[in-house]
């Protein structure tokens, strides 16, 4: 049987997936990019320099998936207050003319002119969307468009997302769309929801004039994946429940992972059951069943996420307090009544961020056990169940046994696999 197990298994290629992540200058691209893949916390990317033109950076996500992350800059025109109805309406012709009718170099140099915008504000758009244009949106897995909530020109922002999702159908016609409405902290609290629909109306119809709609087929036949649209925030769990979808998106063997979680979760009588990944503490996938579903706290995957980076800042500097962490994560659960215990790999304070990991942490309380513990070399697996210490321990054994099947299906592995253990049982 270890035979056929590891005949199974063959050496697997890297798997590459080309992510272009575009918006206007300002609108909070490298911030979020930051905060989602090096671990940066909000308050942090004040420290942020402006992104000049385009950055690319290949990111290893559950071990051989690469994100070919492309992080481009769409220039924002910069209008004074004094500026005249007549240079207005030069600009609005500049890119109308620039984004629609092809104009020649010239003519558009004659057009900005009129517009007061330097040469150097359009460098980017007649370099990628030009010369570069089948080389930035070919083989396009995903394309992620910031559009800032606080945007003065949003009309110019919908003609610069209509030129970019253009050129994507044209080269990469069943790309998938995810538009994140970024900023919303800064709208109030009781028009946020209106607005950001009122918005993601208006560039769902854009889009859909461009090819781009969920569940049709594109203008040339092609079978699109449709548009996705998030409201995102740096300052709260939003942004990492946005990248959780697109992540999900990204993996190519998310189903089947799900499968094998469902097939655990109800061997060790799991409440709930949350995939992470180890390096980003971003959500893979999850399973849920019985009262669990009845959860009020429909944000605690990206809380969680929010704790595991908090911890990786903390062990730069300082050991995390265990007590206020688990306060946020379980607001109905008495911390002072909880059993908890978290060991890390080390507790030197010169470690980089990105790098610690801690081996386990435990909850128990009388309504609820709950645990998080490595699952493969490229995961974390959390648990919720029932508050029984004969279920905690025979849930916490039988995960460890069966790591062998998640690390067939993990990304990177390539080891070969030994027989299943025979599972343990209560």
């Amino acid at each position: 049987m270890a035979s056929t197990a590891s005949q199974s298994l063959v050496p697997r290629r890297q798997k590459q997936r080309k992510v272009l992540l575009m918006g206007k200058s300002g609108a909070g691209k490298s911030s979020m990019r930051s905060i989602v893949f090096s671990n940066y916390v909000a308050k942090d990317v004040r420290r942020l320099g402006a992104t000049i033109d385009v950055e690319h950076s290949n990111i290893r996500f559950m071990g051989s998936l690469v994100l070919n992350l492309a992080l481009f800059v769409r220039k924002a025109y910069v209008r004074s207050a004094d500026e005249t109805a007549s240079v207005t309406s030069h600009s609005q012709a500049y890119r109308v003319a620039r984004s629609y009718y092809g104009c020649s170099g010239t003519e558009l140099k004659e057009l900005r002119t009129e517009a007061h915008i330097p040469d150097s504000q359009d460098g980017f758009t007649e370099s990628y969307l030009d010369a570069q244009r089948g080389h930035v949106f070919s083989a396009v897995s995903t394309l992620i468009f910031v559009f800032d909530i606080e945007s003065r020109d949003f009309q110019g922002d919908l003609i610069s997302y209509s030129s970019i999702i253009r050129a994507l159908h044209e080269h990469s016609p069943t790309a998938k769309i995810f538009v994140l409405i970024h900023k919303m902290d800064l709208m109030p609290a009781n028009t946020r929801h209106s607005i950001f629909l009122e918005r993601s109306d208006i560039i769902r119809k854009y889009s859909e004039r461009e090819g781009f709609s969920s569940g049709v087929s594109g203008r040339n036949g092609e079978r699109n994946n449709g548009v996705e649209f998030w409201a995102t925030s740096i300052w709260d769990q939003s942004l990492y429940k946005a990248w959780t979808q697109v992540i999900y998106y990204l993996v190519p063997n998310a189903s089947a992972i799900e499968t094998l979680l469902r097939q655990l979760a109800e061997v060790i009588d799991a409440r709930e059951l949350i995939l992470y990944e180890r390096t980003t503490c971003l959500m893979v996938t999850h399973v849920t069943r019985g009262v669990e579903a009845e959860n009020p706290y429909t944000d605690r995957f990206e809380r969680i996420s929010s704790i595991l980076k908090t911890h990786k800042q903390s062990m730069a500097s300082v050991l995390p307090n265990p007590n206020r962490s688990l306060s946020h994560l379980f607001p109905q659960a008495p911390v002072s009544h909880a059993n908890t215990a978290l060991r890390t790999h080390s507790k030197h304070t010169g470690i980089p961020a990105g790098s610690a990991n801690f081996a386990e942490l435990q909850i128990k309380t009388g309504r609820f056990m709950f645990f998080i513990t490595r699952l493969t070399d490229n995961t974390n697996l959390a648990a919720a169940i029932p508050p029984s210490e004969q279920v905690f321990n025979a849930a916490r054994l039988n995960i460890q046994l069966v790591r062998w099947k998640f690390d067939e299906l993990d990304i990177a592995t390539k080891k070969k696999v030994e027989a299943a253990p025979a599972p343990a049982t209560g």
